[in-house]
């Protein structure tokens, strides 16, 4: 049988045209959950105004972050992490956010005092809970962690703190374990996210894992508007209105 030579551009002399997209935003979420929130502020045509946030559970100020992408487009928010070890590349790389080096709580787990945080040499299974703290000694190569002292918060002092008088656009948890109890003690009258993203806690499950949560958000007026088996995204019903 005989083959086909199929001649190259040179030498044909020819010019082809390819098609070929490249994105002009990278992500730096985990598995595109920025992009996807990105999207939906470009389809309400408010991708180019300052998005403003807040980041609990911040970790890493960049690699598999869900508020970095904003970050290089000119937005700013609070950074909400216990592990002090990143502060220094906060203030080097974000600059403009502001930081609190604390660990937000439920109500039922707030003490003047502090709580213990358990750091884990993987660092994002580092939690309050000292259940999961040896889940995740148990997963990292070392099985060992590092028990201290922090101090705490409630999520609605941060939101009073910054959040009083102005809108928040991204509300991102991750807070390995107490995401699912944080996100019901919000006043969702008086702190109004536009999208809230949060990890989905029991893994990577089944969105019908999910039930409650869309149950709740449903009363308050959000829907769910992704979900990507680490994380689920709500949006406020009013915001999706407008596109």
């Amino acid at each position: 049988m005989e083959t086909e030579n199929i001649a190259t551009p040179a030498e044909t002399g020819r010019k082809r045209s390819v098609n070929t997209e490249t994105h002009v935003y990278p992500s730096y979420a985990q598995a595109g959950e920025d992009r996807i929130i990105f999207s939906l502020f470009r389809e309400l045509g408010e991708e180019s105004r300052p998005i403003r946030y807040l980041d609990i559970g911040a970790a890493a100020p960049s690699g598999h972050n869900n508020t970095y992408l904003f970050y290089t487009l000119g937005g700013s928010g609070v950074l909400v992490e216990a592990d002090s070890e990143y502060l220094p590349a906060y203030n080097a790389i974000r600059p403009r956010d502001a930081v609190e080096n604390l660990a937000i709580v439920p109500k039922r787990l707030y003490s003047p005092s502090g709580i213990e945080f358990y750091a884990m040499e993987d660092k994002g299974r580092s939690t309050i809970l000292p259940d999961d703290s040896v889940l995740g000694g148990e997963a990292s190569e070392s099985k060992s962690n590092i028990k201290r002292t922090v101090p705490c918060a409630t999520i609605l002092d941060i939101l009073g703190k910054y959040f009083e008088n102005e809108s928040i656009d991204i509300l991102s948890i991750d807070i390995e374990g107490v995401d699912q109890e944080i996100i019901r003690e919000i006043d969702y009258n008086r702190f109004r996210p536009k999208t809230i993203i949060y990890e989905f806690s029991v893994g990577a499950g089944e969105l019908s894992d999910l039930l409650p949560d869309i149950e709740f958000y449903k009363g308050i007026g959000y829907e769910i508007y992704a979900f990507t088996r680490s994380n689920v995204i709500f949006a406020d019903k009013t915001v999706l209105a407008r596109i």
